[in-house]
């Protein structure tokens, strides 16, 4: 009898403690500011916050941790939906999240060194969405938030998706007569007539949606403006960022007039300074027509601008092989403007050593003059020349004599003692 008095007596003691623990968490969390990711901090440290909310939800059960999905604290409704993405939990998971939709509480998230702001109710259905609803539950509450026209981002994304469905169709049409752009451009993509009026009201709301609602639709009715757009942002001194999707437009005509305009960004006078990001754009819009049409342009960019990738460099290989070994050497000998691209330096070098392109002057050349980045990527490739080459060894011992980063002189020494190991 005394055994299990005391026994009792320990359960109720530990419980207490047990309790107590978990409230004394809570509260910590309810006194924070933000919600804090595992890893924080430009260093990824560990965030403490987390580790709290680890140990908190570790010790509550199943109903106890729904029950913090509606904590009246966003901190504490994030952490929990948070953990709850891998507990097998079964609830009502469809009523719950349609209930966390109408949270537009702000919080904070900070994980790395990335501090954003969101609703309370997306952060909740980011994490939730597809690991507790089925697929025709996920359906169901897509169109009520659009029904119900909700503020949450996710609510956007789900406009700004390829969701289509004839109920969506009608729930997004009658956000869109309230004038909300992403319903608008949302209509675009069902391709029906009476829209178009709504959609070229895109114009003067967002003009990157605009374009981008347009590439559904490639309309001769729209050409004047387009060119009258171009002429616009020709002597601009700063880029913007919907000129990617306006050249991406352009490119969908395929037809003289893309040419036309993309001509002014080649020859014409937009803005010296800012030429490349025109470039960059029409290149970005272009490198998947591998047709023919654009061969003129994209010789030019990878050329003249060091704009190319595998694709293109094989495209060219099968359909223009002078053009594209003479390429290949071309980016040789410039190959430190792919100081932030070494994955295609890497592949072109590969491609003009299977294409039996003598390397040793292009190798000297870099190993004298290249920055440590593309460096790195012809040492990873002295295969491809040969072992001991005079040229490459001259090459070394000049780059050796006045270089002092070690990440440079490192490779270098090892490559002459592995010379010198072979004699």
């Amino acid at each position: 009898m005394k055994k299990a008095i005391f026994l009792a007596f320990l359960f109720i003691s530990c419980t207490n403690v047990s309790n107590k623990k978990k409230e004394d968490i809570l509260q910590k969390l309810r006194s924070a500011n933000r919600y804090e990711g595992s890893l924080i901090g430009g260093f990824a440290q560990k965030s403490e916050l987390y580790e709290d909310a680890e140990e908190l939800m570790s010790l509550c059960s199943d109903s106890e941790i729904l029950m913090l999905l509606n904590d009246k604290c966003p901190v504490v409704k994030c952490y929990a939906a948070k953990f709850i993405q891998d507990r097998n939990i079964e609830a009502d998971w469809y009523n719950i999240l349609l209930k966390q939709a109408e949270d537009y509480t702000g919080v904070q998230d900070f994980s790395f060194c990335i501090i954003s702001e969101c609703y309370a109710g997306d952060f909740v259905l980011n994490s939730l969405f597809s690991k507790k609803l089925t697929e025709s539950e996920q359906n169901k509450l897509k169109l009520e938030l659009i029904k119900n026209q909700s503020k949450l981002n996710f609510a956007n994304s789900i406009l700004l998706s390829q969701d289509m469905s004839d109920e969506l169709y009608a729930a997004t049409r009658k956000w869109a007569l309230k004038g909300n752009a992403s319903a608008i451009f949302s209509l675009a993509k069902y391709k029906k007539t009476q829209d178009l009026q709504l959609i070229d009201s895109l114009k003067d709301k967002d003009i990157a949606l605009f374009f981008k609602a347009c590439q559904y639709n490639t309309r001769d009715s729209l050409k004047p403006f387009l060119e009258e757009y171009m002429r616009s942002i020709m002597p601009k001194e700063h880029f913007h960022n919907e000129w990617a999707s306006f050249y991406k437009l352009l490119a969908d005509y395929h037809d003289d007039f893309t040419k036309k305009i993309f001509d002014m960004a080649f020859f014409d006078k937009v803005t010296y300074n800012i030429r490349e990001y025109h470039l960059e754009f029409i290149y970005d819009a272009i490198k998947d027509y591998l047709d023919g049409f654009y061969d003129d342009y994209l010789k030019i960019l990878w050329t003249k601008h060091n704009l190319v990738d595998k694709e293109i460099i094989d495209y060219f290989l099968l359909t223009d092989k002078e053009f594209a070994l003479e390429g290949l050497k071309t980016t040789l000998l410039n190959s430190n403007e792919y100081f932030f691209d070494t994955g295609t330096l890497d592949y072109i070098i590969k491609a003009a050593y299977k294409n039996k392109i003598d390397l040793t002057e292009y190798f000297a050349r870099a190993i004298k003059e290249d920055s440590v980045t593309t460096l790195e990527i012809y040492m990873k490739n002295m295969d491809c020349v040969q072992a001991g080459n005079k040229t490459i060894v001259d090459a070394v011992k000049a780059r050796l004599e006045n270089e002092s980063n070690r990440y440079v002189t490192g490779p270098l020494t090892k490559y002459m003692e592995d010379v010198s190991a072979e004699k």
